[in-house]
């Protein structure tokens, strides 16, 4: 995919090599999420909506949206409607895969403008975050899907105020600085969120084991 996008998102430059390495990692990373926010969201449609929210943070950054952006949600919609008419999820390499289209567009959208590749490559965070979050603490996939919801929600919140701030920008500092600053506070508002969900869920079934018993 980055090879695809090596001169549209402009990685053949003097920085391009870097770039692209963190482009690799940055997306081999979202392409493995699905695999755990499916267990604290495993209702249809769930992973095709984060892929929304990262489509938007995408769209509203990237200088070229007319050429893939409508396809890709087309697709996103698609796989929606279609978990919803099954009433069941895809496999998880349906999700990776369709994780990796929307990165695509969003490196496709770039065309050269370095802040515009970090708020496309920092739009997959919706998608990312509650990984982290889920792997950093397990006891959330057990936890109501509301929760993990508002932490999708930090993540949107976090991608599209880098997406309207330094991604906009002429140069790549202030895209790298808002992405690192938003990304960092979404984290230390996810986790004790996380925990706070998992003891609180944990304190409810104690609670009706005791009821029960």
């Amino acid at each position: 995919m980055v090879a695809l996008t090596w001169h549209d998102a402009g990685f053949d430059g003097s920085n391009g090599p870097v770039a692209g390495a963190i482009a690799v990692v940055v997306v081999g990373a979202a392409m493995f999420s699905p695999t755990r926010i499916r267990t604290a969201l495993p209702q249809p449609a769930a992973v095709p909506t984060v892929l929304g929210c990262s489509w938007s943070a995408i769209f509203a950054c990237v200088p070229e949206t007319s050429d893939q952006m409508f396809h890709v949600a087309a697709m996103l919609v698609v796989l929606g409607g279609s978990e919803l008419l099954l009433r069941a999820t895809l496999p998880w390499w349906v999700h990776s895969a369709a994780t990796a289209v929307v990165a695509w567009a969003g490196l496709y959208g770039s065309t050269g403008r370095p802040s515009a590749i970090v708020g496309a490559l920092f739009a997959l965070w919706p998608l990312v975050l509650p990984a982290i979050t889920v792997m950093l603490v397990p006891r959330l996939a057990l936890a109501p899907a509301w929760t993990t919801w508002v932490i999708v929600a930090f993540g949107t919140s976090a991608s599209w105020m880098t997406a309207r701030s330094g991604a906009l920008g002429s140069t790549v500092a202030p895209a790298v600085e808002d992405a690192v600053l938003f990304g960092l506070a979404s984290i230390a508002v996810a986790l004790p969120f996380a925990a706070w969900a998992s003891r609180r869920t944990e304190a409810t079934s104690d609670s009706t084991d005791s009821i029960a018993a």
